[in-house]
């Protein structure tokens, strides 16, 4: 028995050594792969209608709605970003939107305006900036 163990234990560490340049090949074709379920996963099946409300102009806080907006659109969303309080305004109550995203301060100050003017918006709320992978 013990025999039988050994022997499979060398033949074990035999197969290993050549798996690498399987893998390799297999890693290859995963990798550059470009089928169409592969192009389907990267858009939203769903795309939402998104207010995002920048509520400041400082250069980090641009650059990041900048970013969130591109990367959005890139999935298929459609996104609509407003400088102002007014023009959060406008563009709740006369645009259907799905998604109202705004900082954690201002989704607690304008919760009940956004519910009035946009009732059907899910409110989400950004507690910080992140980077962008």
């Amino acid at each position: 028995m013990r025999k039988l163990f050994a022997t499979m234990a060398v033949m074990t560490a035999i197969a290993h050594l050549g798996i690498p340049v399987l893998e390799a090949c297999g890693a290859k074709f995963l990798v550059s792969t470009r089928s169409a379920h592969s192009q389907r996963v990267q858009r939203a099946t769903r795309p939402a209608n998104i207010l995002v409300y920048q509520h400041n102009d400082d250069a980090e806080g641009v650059e990041f709605m900048t970013k969130l907006q591109e990367w959005l659109k890139g999935v298929g969303h459609r996104v609509t970003v407003v400088p102002s309080e007014g023009a959060l305004r406008e563009a709740a109550t006369t645009r259907d939107f799905n998604v109202v995203m705004m900082q954690l301060d201002e989704a607690r100050r304008l919760r009940t305006d956004v519910e009035s003017w946009s009732p059907d918006a899910a409110i989400l709320p950004m507690a910080a900036f992140l980077t962008l992978l």
